[in-house]
């Protein structure tokens, strides 16, 4: 992440996730916290207090995998904030259940289905529970299984269809669906390409209009696709 965002110019906030220093056995941790730290509430208001303390206006939330679930689960309900979000896992239990054990045996004593009582595990019943106040940017390669069990849970949840194939525009004014075919399976998005994203949207002169946002989307395709060429 440093990498891809050495040329941006506004503060920048990069969070490891504490999880990794319950047990070196722990491959994800989704920013979830542990029994005795509960992550989820801390971190929001860690969160809440920079944006106050550096007077910001707006904030972009970052990430891919386990990083898009934790980018959509704090930007929710911050005002003026955009999730730019690549192959998000969006309900834990869908995701490898080894995994997922691990780290709810590790964190919280649990398993897998029984995660949803320690902490947010589902994000699609808890975005239909309120929408929030954040806009989304959800990038997903087509061919990744995160496609069935996590992206069209969550287009149900907010009452969407699921484009079948290559998309990119609005879903809503405030949920931008942009589905391609970068590689095989559960592969990010070319660093090119998530280098101008994240170099545009985070330009405090940038507008996050729906017609700003469709162009430099398919403005970013261009330019990984020229780089690669």
């Amino acid at each position: 992440m440093r990498t891809i965002s050495n040329n941006i110019q506004p503060t920048c906030v990069f969070i490891s996730d504490p999880s990794f220093f319950l047990s070196k056995s722990l491959t994800l941790g989704w920013y979830g916290g542990s029994e005795k730290d509960p992550l989820q509430p801390l971190l929001s208001k860690i969160i809440n207090f920079l944006i106050e303390k550096f007077k910001a206006k707006r904030s972009l939330f970052f990430g891919g995998s386990a990083g898009g679930f934790a980018s959509l689960y704090y930007s929710k309900n911050i005002e003026n904030s955009l999730a730019l979000i690549w192959n998000p896992q969006i309900i834990l239990k869908n995701y490898y259940e080894h995994i997922v054990d691990r780290y709810a045996h590790t964190a919280f004593k649990a398993d897998a289905k029984s995660l949803g009582k320690h902490l947010v595990a589902d994000l699609a019943g808890y975005y239909k529970k309120d929408r929030g106040k954040n806009k989304i940017v959800y990038m997903q390669n087509v061919s990744d299984h995160h496609v069935e069990k996590h992206l069209q849970p969550f287009l149900g949840a907010l009452d969407h269809d699921y484009p079948k194939g290559i998309f990119s525009d609005w879903l809503d004014p405030s949920f931008y669906l942009h589905v391609t075919d970068w590689s095989q399976g559960h592969t990010p998005p070319p660093r090119k390409l998530l280098q101008h994203l994240l170099e545009k949207f985070s330009d405090s002169s940038f507008d996050w209009s729906k017609d700003n946002i469709r162009l430099e989307m398919h403005k970013a395709e261009d330019v990984a696709a020229t780089y690669k060429a």
